[in-house]
């Protein structure tokens, strides 16, 4: 047989032949991206949160049902009295805060704090769901 001639397989891979060598990791810099026109985005399943409920008596004013948080995707809220909700105490005590109807599920899609007051004794219902990672 000829050295230019290809061997017949024998069916043995030897060490290393099939893999790549690893790459060494570049630490650059992020590069700023602007997009012109239309792009195809895929949004992700949510992680799941928390589940709660609060006690909230009138005569206790504004609670903070939940604090900010930069990874929450979005969280419902549900009660069976009308319930005031704002990002902030002050708002809801004064009664400039938004009035929710009784059993309508509220839901809220930023990441700032969560105050709300429900017009009588009232349970409050919060789920929450996570960007994934």
């Amino acid at each position: 047989m000829n050295d230019d001639q290809e061997t017949e397989p024998t069916g043995q891979l030897h060490d290393g032949v099939l893999q790549e060598e690893p790459q060494a990791e570049l630490n650059l810099p992020a590069v700023p991206v602007s997009v012109e026109g239309p792009v195809q985005v895929h949004q992700l399943a949510s992680v799941a949160g928390a589940s709660l409920n609060r006690n909230c008596a009138l005569a206790d004013g504004a609670q903070m049902i939940l604090s900010a948080d930069s990874r929450r995707r979005i969280a419902r809220v549900i009660c069976g009295q009308i319930l005031a909700i704002a990002s902030d105490q002050a708002t809801v005590n004064q009664g400039t805060a938004a009035l929710w109807p009784a059993n309508v599920p509220c839901e809220i899609t930023h990441r700032e704090e969560i105050w709300v007051k429900p017009a009588a004794d009232a349970v409050v219902s919060v789920m929450v769901e996570a960007w994934a990672e």
